[in-house]
């Protein structure tokens, strides 16, 4: 099932951890009309602009979400968010940064740059645009856009 022109529902909820440990990561409807706004609204725009583009988790189910350590109120939990390991030749600052200034966002994460990934949520009810860092040093800490400049460049 597409959500959008290039992302499918089996793309967003694929997931080794769930298969290694035989957990059923089947989204329902509430959770797939969420996945298909984020793969229409952020996904969808990213791809059109970068070109193919590795998600490497999108919709978690609870059981999922617990065993890969995820916050128990993760955006992932409601199919609100995506992480994105890559998207075409761009850096994952260069999507980061694409993202933010293009985009409308609930959470945007650059998580273990300059080689980790995007995490991008897509609530709706609340387009914040916050901006967090986590890495070693950052607990999902807020930050602005020029300190993660600064931080990574």
């Amino acid at each position: 099932m597409y959500l959008s022109n290039n992302f499918t529902l089996q793309e967003l909820t694929r997931s080794t951890t769930a298969i290694r440990k035989g957990i059923n990561n089947i989204p329902h409807g509430e959770q797939v009309g969420n996945l298909r706004r984020l793969a229409i609204n952020i996904l969808q725009s990213v791809r059109d602009m970068f070109g193919p583009t590795t998600i490497n988790s999108g919709y978690r189910c609870k059981k999922l979400n617990k065993a890969v350590k995820g916050d128990r109120r993760s955006y992932h939990i409601r199919g609100m968010a995506a992480d994105i390991e890559s998207a075409g030749d761009a850096s994952l600052m260069e999507l980061l940064v694409w993202i933010h200034e293009n985009c409308e966002f609930t959470e945007l994460i650059a998580e273990y740059f300059p080689s980790g990934w995007v995490h991008v949520a897509y609530d709706p009810d609340n387009l914040c645009k916050t901006l967090k860092l986590k890495d070693k040093n950052h607990n999902y800490k807020k930050i602005s856009l020029e300190y993660l400049r600064n931080l990574y460049g």
